[in-house]
Order: C-alpha cells, then structure tokens, then sequence
C-alpha cells in the first residue's frame, strides 16, 4: 500500500482574511486571497491551507485531504469498509478532482486528485 499525502487542510474562518493574517503572522505562511471565491490559501511546506469562508448556514468544519490517484476507486473503497461518500465526485477543469467521504466516526476526510 502507497502512503498517500496530505494534500490540503481547509480552516473555516468568520474572516478569512483574518485568520490567514493570523497564521501568517503565527507561523510565516504567507497567504493569497481570492475574493471572487471566497477562498483564501497559505502555503506550509508541501501542504495547501485554505481559509474558507464560513457562514450561519455553512459554519464548515477543518477538513483535511489526502492525494487520490483514482477519487471514485477511494470513494468505493471507503464505503467497502464502512464510511460513506458525503459529496461524491466533482471535476474542477484544468485542476483535477475532489470528493469527501465519512469514516466509522463520521469524521469528514477530502480525496483530491491534484
């Protein structure tokens, strides 16, 4: 078995801006914004963060994800040992793809194919 990586860890924040301003300052991650997205991102090392900003409706949850070299196979394999696909796939052209998946605690883990 491949001992995949970490790909990204997304933060939900009130102010994105704020909080990548914080971890910039905390621990030197610089940070760049997309307005257009709501999305902020730094980079720590070989990890992405992003910042995503949260809402009443949507208050989000720190999601990690982990490198998948084939997003349906990992979805399937999840439900085999007794997860479930929150979101299944979805394409983001010219990038590549990403889903999300529950494990046995419900805990939500993110599969990107990037």
């Amino acid at each position: 078995m491949t001992n995949r990586t970490i790909t990204l860890i997304d933060i939900p924040a009130k102010d994105r801006q704020a909080t990548a301003k914080f971890y910039n300052e905390m621990f030197g991650w610089e940070h760049q914004d997309y307005p257009e997205s709501n999305y902020s991102t730094s980079s720590a090392g070989n990890v992405a963060l992003g910042y995503l900003q949260s809402t009443p409706e949507r208050p989000g949850v720190v999601a990690f994800y982990v490198h998948s070299p084939d997003v349906d196979a990992d979805l399937k394999k999840a439900e085999q040992l007794g997860g479930s696909v929150v979101v299944p796939r979805v394409d983001i052209p010219g990038m590549g793809a990403y889903a999300f998946f529950k494990d046995l605690d419900g805990n939500i883990i993110g599969l990107t194919s990037w």
